[in-house]
């Protein structure tokens, strides 16, 4: 993999089915090089950036406060 990689994914509440977009970068971890991370670089309408979970930023639906898996 190259060091680092955007890409956009489509977001879907489990809990309140609000759907939308995120446009999200995997790249390498500066502490461990072997491992990477995933940062939020934009979510749509709807959504929120929620802290980080196993170094990886996490999406939090702004309606009902769920975990949005990307």
């Amino acid at each position: 993999m190259a060091s680092h990689e955007i890409f956009r994914a489509k977001l879907f509440c489990p809990t309140c089915k609000t759907t939308g977009r995120a446009e999200c970068e995997d790249d390498l971890s500066p502490h461990n090089p072997a491992r990477t991370i995933r940062i939020v670089l934009a979510v749509s309408e709807g959504f929120e950036g929620g802290g980080y979970l196993d170094g990886n930023q996490q999406i939090i639906c702004s309606r009902c406060k769920g975990l949005v898996p990307i």
